[in-house]
């Protein structure tokens, strides 16, 4: 009986988490073509350079459509809707091709382009300027990344590819524009790449639902199998504890 219980306990847990992470998404951009969100309320996405357009990709050993940018250029998405500008998480999976001679290279900007506060990959360590940097050798050019910002009320967490980074206390808030930036500095901190895959959640996400994020640039079947599979698992095994 006590094992029967845990096991459905574990697969109600692991449902939970899939469930929670997907429910509060305000955007959600897989580039298949287009930059419109495929969940949550949130806008489209503007393009900010005249060349930037959709190619393939090997992600994860899979071939995707992705959204390729020139440096200097990256997206911009309106926030105006978010219920809570110091309140949210970004997530995104993408790969800069071409570091600048600085090494810095902006990921996110959530103010005007009159700070240097924001997301950057310093060389190859994930840095909220101006706190501490994380440690050094995560980050490498030309592969595909997944990288993390939780911004709680001004208690920042930064993750690279599920593994917490840095935590620190700065300002991420939203500034009046309401505008977020990606991939694009005022000062030429910037980098070339590719994103397969944006998303921005009304919510700080734990380390638990950061590290069941999945990456997949398009719905996979196989995701909403599983999901199903548990939920089956958890009920079927609740009826024989009963009995």
């Amino acid at each position: 009986m006590k094992s029967r219980f845990s096991l459905s306990s574990a697969a109600v847990a692991v449902l939970t988490l899939g469930l929670t992470a997907r429910a509060a998404v305000f955007s959600d951009f897989r580039f298949q073509g287009n930059l419109d969100s495929t969940g949550g309320s949130g806008p489209s996405l503007t393009d900010l350079g005249p060349s930037n357009g959709f190619t393939t990709a090997t992600v994860d050993s899979a071939s995707k459509t992705v959204f390729s940018f020139a440096r200097g250029t990256g997206l911009s998405l309106d926030v105006s809707a978010l219920p809570d500008k110091n309140l949210f998480t970004v997530v995104a999976l993408f790969e800069f091709t071409g570091e600048n001679s600085g090494g810095y290279e902006r990921i996110l900007q959530t103010k005007n382009f009159t700070t240097d506060v924001g997301l950057y990959w310093q060389a190859t360590s994930l840095r909220f300027y101006s706190s501490p940097g994380g440690p050094t050798g995560v980050h490498q050019n030309g592969r595909f990344e997944q990288v993390v910002l939780v911004n709680d009320h001004g208690n920042l967490s930064g993750y690279a590819d599920g593994v917490l980074q840095f935590s620190a206390v700065n300002d991420a808030s939203v500034s009046s524009a309401n505008l977020m930036h990606f991939f694009r500095d005022d000062v030429g901190e910037d980098s070339s790449g590719q994103v397969a895959r944006l998303r921005l959640y009304d919510t700080a996400l734990t380390s638990l639902e950061i590290a069941g994020l999945d990456r997949a640039a398009v719905p996979e079947p196989a995701e909403y199998a599983a999901v199903a599979g548990l939920a089956l698992l958890a009920f079927g095994t609740w009826r024989r504890s009963r009995r």
